[in-house]
């Protein structure tokens, strides 16, 4: 549960174009709910099992934002 907590602290601290934003967290009897931002196109995960293997531009773009995002954090 306290890494729950700590996600949460971290994610609504954030505010950088490639990190989705949390906009509100609430919880019933049994699960933790975390409110995001839409993001049309899904998850980098995602993309990554509907494409399979980025074109090493696309690849390239991904990758520099994923540092931009860690440098961040």
């Amino acid at each position: 549960m306290r890494n729950i907590f700590r996600e949460k602290e971290i994610l609504m601290s954030l505010d950088h174009p490639n990190i989705i934003r949390l906009s509100q967290t609430f919880q019933d009897k049994n699960n933790y709910y975390f409110m995001m931002e839409y993001a049309p196109n899904g998850t980098l995960a995602r993309m990554i099992r509907k494409i399979g293997k980025f074109p090493v531009e696309l690849a390239r773009y991904y990758s520099a934002q994923m540092v931009l995002a860690l440098e961040l954090l």
